[in-house]
């Protein structure tokens, strides 16, 4: 009998997808939006298939696209991140919103950072699968 490894060993292998994970970027300044980007898209798992650069267009998008995860800046023009998250929320339940605290975080304030703490939070149901390369 061939024995391939113990329990341990494979309960700690990584896990094979068949499907990569699709994300949309939507995120105000190009520069950090690029960055994300290049980061990204040569990570095996994940697939980018879209940008945005406003709130309006990233609802748009994310009704025609579909995609699995949306990472979604909070201060984006013409509709800001929260409503975007709304507006999602509604019209592509089955997509995870992760919002980028960068900005929030790293402002002075604790309370602030305790607010975008429990947004994160609640965007962000069961999502202990995805492997977050960011």
């Amino acid at each position: 009998m061939h024995c391939s490894g113990t329990k341990a060993q494979k309960a700690n292998a990584p896990l094979k997808r068949s499907k990569k994970i699709t994300l949309l970027l939507a995120e105000g300044q190009v520069l950090v939006r690029q960055g994300v980007r290049s980061l990204l898209e040569h990570e095996p798992d994940f697939q980018i298939v879209g940008e945005s650069g406003g709130g309006l267009q990233t609802v748009e998008l994310v009704q025609r696209v579909k995609p699995d995860v949306l990472l979604l800046d909070l201060m984006l023009p013409s509709l800001n991140g929260l409503e975007v998250t709304r507006q999602v929320r509604k019209k592509s339940p089955q997509t995870q919103i992760i919002i980028g605290l960068a900005r929030l975080l790293s402002s002075r304030g604790s309370n602030n950072s305790s607010a975008s703490s429990m947004i994160a939070i609640r965007c962000l149901p069961r999502l202990s699968c995805l492997q977050c390369k960011l």
